[in-house]
């Protein structure tokens, strides 16, 4: 089995985008009009690690800028971490991740199924939230009601203040924003924000939900939107309880078992 060396490590070229799209094809289930927007905006902006086989790019994750809060403190997402079906387990991961930590002491990431999870602690990296999966049914009540993007961004940043989170540059907020927004919709009362994705069988799929009260609110939404339940994602860590929901605003649909973590070497 071939391994990899620090020189087959290196930031991909401008011309290597069409590569680099085919390794986000392959890792991800990204639509269209997304990779199309994200390599037209935001692609060469943010620099991409790739692990090389034969000069070619095989495996990759692109080094996203972020802020700990309200520590302000800097960090770095490691964004679309992947390797192609035909050159893993030979190290590509293990040496991007590494070749990483050597640029940005401190990183975050997520793993999205179980044997990710265990890889990265193999590695020494340790869980700093994890994902509860909650349904709710739905209740009569005060019901939000639905705002522009505009202002739901204005009450995010209020209610986040003093939450720990991972924050983004403006760009990156907006890029993902945008691309969320076509498809998602805002409810407030001031006190609370509460971002849905979907309504579909009777269930309101909630990418978001910050503030007072926040779930009682939700669920009087479901009800007004006649569905039965509502069903989101609840932050559960001691350390940085809030940066899920405010992650969120990306839009990622992740699955219940997720894991953000960061080496502390």
């Amino acid at each position: 089995m071939p391994s990899v060396s620090c020189s087959d490590i290196r930031l991909a070229l401008p011309q290597e985008w069409t590569q680099i799209d085919k390794l986000v094809r392959h890792g991800f289930g990204d639509d269209e009009p997304f990779l199309r927007a994200y390599f037209d905006h935001i692609w060469q902006k943010y620099p991409t690690l790739v692990s090389l086989s034969g000069n070619q790019p095989v495996a990759m994750t692109i080094l996203l800028p972020c802020r700990v809060m309200p520590q302000n403190e800097e960090a770095t997402y490691l964004y679309a971490l992947t390797t192609h079906p035909n050159h893993r387990s030979q190290g590509h991961a293990k040496a991007l991740l590494q070749a990483a930590h050597q640029l940005h002491k401190r990183l975050f990431l997520h793993a999205a199924s179980p044997s990710l999870h265990e890889f990265y602690a193999r590695l020494g990296w340790r869980d700093c939230m994890w994902m509860q999966k909650k349904l709710l049914p739905a209740d009569e009540g005060n019901a939000p009601q639905e705002i522009p993007v505009e202002q739901a961004t204005e009450i995010r940043t209020q209610l986040l203040r003093d939450t720990p989170r991972l924050d983004w540059p403006p760009e990156l907020q907006n890029f993902f924003g945008e691309q969320v927004g076509k498809s998602s919709a805002c409810y407030s009362d001031g006190s609370c924000l509460v971002t849905v994705m979907d309504a579909r069988q009777g269930t309101l799929y909630i990418s978001e939900l910050l503030g007072t009260n926040a779930e009682k609110k939700a669920q009087a939404l479901a009800h007004a939107l006649s569905c039965s339940q509502l069903e989101y994602l609840s932050p559960c860590s001691s350390e940085l309880p809030g940066a899920y929901p405010h992650f969120q605003y990306f839009g990622a649909a992740f699955p219940e078992q997720i894991s953000w973590q960061y080496d502390f070497n």
